[in-house]
């Protein structure tokens, strides 16, 4: 079950990057502007923004595998319209494509908890969750790198339309398989519940409706840990989006070290989704590694202007590869930490939130940072990211470690202990 969503995350968030990683290429072949490239990022952000809470609503109402297949067709549609728009008069029909990518968003992106839960015991739940996220970062990585391979950074549109083609109809075929994988193998749940915490939440969620749920979710805790995400996950965004605008203005026309940059990126990504899934199985130390990785990576996006300014690539190598092990932790602390804060309700709803939050704020960021990349430089844009993660870190204090599925699977253990106890005395 993991493993088909695992395949799903990663191809809707490898559509979402594909063009901004080739930026001045697609500038050149559809004959628009930065601004315009920009957009094939933002209108996923922008999309998502009024469908997000309904589809928690769809979600509770059709069951995990219906929602999961609606995003497959979606993500599949998708990659047909963009098969269709390798002309450089149909940048629209190129932004249709993104949107439709961006409507399958919700029905993906915020799964990775509710997955891990539904399917995973306790004590491997956030390593399995941080797979879920994984994945979506093997999108990222695989999109700062195989567009750059596929479409040569020519003069001659031809050239640059062949790349495009092979590129859509590879992904198009794959997504088709995606598909029919799912709607065969793909399971609602378990026979049995992974976790007795899990075996609770189940009876609670069935006697609620929607309403009551979402007004359950919404406690103070929350609110303050949606903006703790949406601050880290619009950097995150934004910054993958300007990676093209923000090398090129120190590296001219070294399209291929910006996926490179973008590749070290998300993979110092991909190893966090590891490390930091065991050590919270581990320590539930869900806070203190927030504070960690956001204060390292304030420091370190000063030190990336820096390095990009001075022109040194190696050290630029090092300070991408850190910085997205550390920003990129997000996702997998979160979503997790989310979960045990509004449990025993459905971790989708919470997950949905994080993601909705995110996306509005990423679309503000990835226009803030383009411009003052545009007129005052990257050192500027940086300072704004290590100035938003202080701000992040200031809520964060303020979120108490409300741990409640940890609390409810330690009162079982208690009470089945004593119970175990109870017997062998009344037997002996």
């Amino acid at each position: 079950m993991l493993l088909m969503f695992c395949s799903l995350n990663f191809m809707q968030q490898f559509q979402w990057l594909q063009y901004s990683i080739i930026a001045n290429i697609i500038v050149r072949f559809y004959d628009v502007t930065i601004n315009d490239v920009n957009w094939t990022s933002v209108i996923t952000f922008v999309v998502l923004i009024p469908i997000m809470i309904p589809c928690t609503w769809v979600l509770e109402k059709v069951g995990l595998r219906n929602y999961l297949i609606i995003g497959a067709l979606f993500n599949f549609i998708a990659t047909v319209i963009k098969c269709m728009s390798v002309n450089p008069t149909l940048f629209w029909v190129t932004l249709l494509g993104q949107a439709f990518n961006g409507i399958s968003v919700p029905f993906i992106q915020p799964l990775s908890a509710q997955i891990a839960r539904t399917w995973f015991p306790k004590d491997k739940i956030s390593r399995a969750t941080g797979i879920g996220v994984f994945s979506m970062f093997i999108g990222s990585m695989l999109s700062s790198l195989i567009p750059v391979l596929l479409v040569p950074n020519s003069d001659n549109k031809e050239e640059i339309a062949i790349g495009l083609s092979r590129m859509f109809i590879a992904q198009a075929v794959f997504a088709a398989i995606q598909i029919i994988c799912i709607l065969i193998y793909f399971e609602e749940e378990p026979p049995t519940p992974p976790s007795k915490a899990e075996s609770s939440a189940y009876s609670v969620r069935r006697s609620e409706s929607y309403f009551q749920s979402m007004k359950r979710v919404l406690n103070i805790n929350l609110i303050l840990i949606l903006f703790v995400y949406a601050i880290c996950g619009s950097e995150s965004n934004s910054f993958l989006t300007v990676l093209n605008q923000m090398i090129l203005q120190h590296f001219k026309k070294d399209e291929k070290l910006v996926g490179i940059i973008g590749f070290l990126a998300n993979g110092g990504s991909m190893m966090s989704t590891f490390v930091i899934g065991l050590i919270l199985d581990k320590y539930k130390c869900y806070k203190q590694l927030i504070f960690i990785c956001y204060s390292v990576s304030c420091c370190l996006f000063i030190i990336l202007a820096i390095t990009i300014h001075v022109q040194s690539i190696t050290l630029l190598m090092m300070v991408a590869t850190i910085l997205g092990f550390t920003i990129n932790s997000y996702p997998t602390i979160i979503f997790n930490f989310a979960s045990e804060l509004t449990y025993p309700e459905p971790e989708g709803v919470s997950s949905s939130l994080c993601v909705l939050t995110s996306q509005i704020l990423s679309t503000i960021a990835t226009f803030v940072v383009s411009r003052l990349i545009l007129y005052y430089g990257v050192l500027a844009a940086n300072l704004y990211y290590s100035a938003m993660l202080v701000f992040a870190m200031i809520l964060a204090a303020f979120v108490k470690s409300d741990l409640r599925r940890e609390r409810t699977e330690n009162e079982t253990e208690i009470i089945d202990t004593e119970s175990d106890v109870t017997s062998y005395g009344t037997y002996a």
